[in-house]
């Protein structure tokens, strides 16, 4: 019993498990949409990823920059994250719940995409 305890209060005390065991307990599924906001960063960091992989050290420092917004996105979501479950936690409903499933729809992508920059500049940076 202390076991699943242990489990229950790890999964509450981080926000983005305590995010998706609630989503997941509602029904509520993950988009699979880019968020709109994103579009453009995306665009262009692809670039950037292209011109890498060709052989231009030129995108190194854009992909580093990139790399620094996105830990910074990620670090605003994971403080708005604790703010959406507060405001759950005094009014429960399921707009609260949407907009959770929203940040850590969010929080994914800008998550992969810190993964693939770094990814590419650690294969690069090692040939």
């Amino acid at each position: 019993m202390t076991s699943v305890i242990n489990d229950a209060f790890r999964t509450l005390r981080d926000p983005v498990a305590r995010a998706e065991y609630f989503l997941e307990e509602s029904g509520i599924q993950p988009s699979k949409q880019v968020p709109p906001e994103l579009l453009e960063e995306v665009f262009d960091m692809n670039i950037a990823l292209e011109e890498l992989r060709a052989g231009d050290e030129a995108a190194r420092p854009q992909l580093i920059e990139a790399r620094e917004r996105f830990h910074n996105m990620r670090e605003e979501i994971d403080d708005g994250l604790s703010e959406l479950f507060a405001r759950h936690d005094q009014s429960p409903d399921a707009a609260h719940l949407l907009s959770i499933r929203s940040a850590l729809d969010r929080r994914q992508y800008v998550a992969n995409l810190i993964r693939d920059v770094e990814k590419e500049l650690n294969v690069h940076a090692s040939n």
